[in-house]
């Protein structure tokens, strides 16, 4: 069975996702279309803030890829393992909770 080295997956999707991401930021249509799918007709506060929460995530998923692709190439497989198979998971959790309280505090104002 033929398995692709440490990190290949890794490396080939995420990049991908960050692209997809920023794809949607820099088009001319600033309207959230996932967001849109819940509640169709955003105030402008929750559109701001859907810019700025995509913004955050396409950082967190660029510095992840960054240190999952550094892993790969300087540490035992060992760290890599550990990183991505718990630390990189524990952290994007405690990033959406911290969106998400947010979110709630930024639902009550619009």
């Amino acid at each position: 069975m033929l398995t692709p080295p440490k990190g290949e997956w890794a490396a080939r999707i995420r990049p991908l996702c960050a692209c997809t991401i920023l794809t949607q930021i820099a088009s001319p249509n600033p309207e959230p279309p996932l967001a849109r799918l819940r509640e169709p007709v955003l105030p402008e506060i929750a559109i701001v803030y859907t810019r700025q929460v995509t913004k955050v995530w396409c950082l967190f998923f660029m510095l992840n890829g960054l240190v999952a692709a550094s892993l790969t190439l300087w540490a035992p497989l060992s760290w890599w393992t550990l990183y991505n198979g718990l630390i990189a998971y524990a952290l994007m959790g405690l990033l959406f909770f911290i969106e998400w309280l947010i979110r709630q505090k930024v639902r009550g104002r619009a």
